[in-house]
């Protein structure tokens, strides 16, 4: 995410890199018990997934409040919508893990897509 210079291609990168996780063989391979194991693990482990969950998606709030910052994104709510995001990107990794089949690179254009629209909703 520090590599690219706007607010919307960090928000992008960061989906991008969390859909990784399934389009990538190596990393599905190591992130599958994880995140196949997520809502056990969260049982057993609350305060710890909260606080990776926390880390990872700080990052994205960063992001998404220099979107609402510069203009782009007025109307967007740095934490609310980070959680958000981070809930559906999570709940897609999770079910595209437990498919037979990878997902087309247009799915992930898909949700990307979906997610910049969210945050430009006009309320």
């Amino acid at each position: 995410m520090v590599k690219v210079g706007s607010p919307e291609q960090k928000i992008c990168q960061w989906v991008e890199g969390m859909l990784a996780q399934v389009l990538n063989e190596a990393a599905a391979h190591a992130t599958r018990p994880f995140s196949l194991s997520r809502a056990r693990l969260s049982d057993l482990f609350p305060a710890e997934v909260a606080s990776l969950e926390a880390q990872l998606t700080s990052t994205l709030q960063v992001a998404i409040q220099q979107a609402i910052d510069s203009g782009d994104m007025p109307n967007a709510d740095a934490i609310r919508d980070a959680e958000v995001i981070n809930n559906m990107v999570t709940g897609w990794v999770e079910r595209k893990m437990s498919a037979a089949k990878s997902p087309e690179k247009e799915e992930v254009d898909h949700l990307v897509d979906f997610v910049i629209s969210g945050l430009k909703r006009k309320h």
